[in-house]
This record gives C-alpha cells, structure tokens and sequence, in this order.
C-alpha cells in the first residue's frame, strides 16, 4: 500500500502541489483548461506543472472513456520528470496515473497522504485521502535540477 510522505517533499514538488492544492473546489469540466473556473484531471496537472514546464503539451483530444496513456507518458517521460518504480511510495508532488476504469485513465496529484484530482462525479476538484482506490499505472517526480 502506498502512502503519501509530505516529509519528503522538494520545492518544486511542494510548488506543485500548493499549486494543486489552491485550485481545490474549481469546477470540473472536461478540457477544462482555466484555473479558478473549469479544470478537468489533465488540466488540473498542466496547471500545477506550468511553471517549470510552461503551457503543458498534454492530450487534448480525447473522451472520459478513451485511453491517452501515450500522450502523457510521451510528455512527462521529458527531460523535466522522471518516471518511478510501481511499488516505491508515493510523495506530495508526485503525479500519478491510474486506471480510473474500463478504458479510463485519470491523473491525480500527491498531497498530504492522499491526492488531488478533478473528480468528474463530484464535479469539482477535491482532496482525497490515500491510498489510491484504483490500479496505479504510472508515476512521475519532478527534477530538483
């Protein structure tokens, strides 16, 4: 079971998850792209990462239902990440992809032994304590370069 350590936080891991954590109650809307208004789970994590990464290149055509692993792994495999192991813990800062469910992929943020995320039933983003319900398929840390 994986867990959250807010003591093993960096500063631009801590950046990214204030920046997550400040946009918790924003509405959620699929392709939402605006902060402090509508964000789905993509935008939420190309917000949190703009400032070390600019405006994010991550998916932008898809479906709830629809698989855009590639896309993501294909951008956050960049030089500014680095991809970790599947049974090492999990850190405030981190960004996570899981399988959401069937054919569902969802992008959460680690904050405080639990995470962030535009939760779509709910329709807003929210804080949610770990571990994570659903199958984890991977893991990304910003580089303290």
């Amino acid at each position: 079971m994986s867990r959250c350590a807010a003591a093993l936080w960096t500063p631009k891991a801590d950046s990214i998850a204030a920046r997550a954590n400040g946009q918790i109650g924003t509405a959620f809307k699929l392709h939402g792209r605006a902060a402090g208004e509508a964000l789905d789970c993509v935008g939420l994590v190309g917000f949190a990462i703009a400032p070390f990464c600019g405006e994010a290149r991550l998916p932008a055509n898809y479906q709830m239902r629809g698989d855009f692993t590639v896309q993501v792994k294909n951008y956050l495999d960049g030089a500014l990440f680095i991809r970790l192991p599947d049974q090492s813990p999990w850190h405030s800062g981190d960004i996570i992809l899981v399988q959401a469910g069937p054919g569902q992929q969802h992008l959460l943020i680690g904050k405080d032994f639990g995470f962030i995320h535009a939760h779509a039933g709910l329709r807003r983003v929210v804080w949610t304590p770990g571990p994570l319900p659903w199958p984890h398929l991977y893991r990304w840390r910003i580089k303290e370069m």
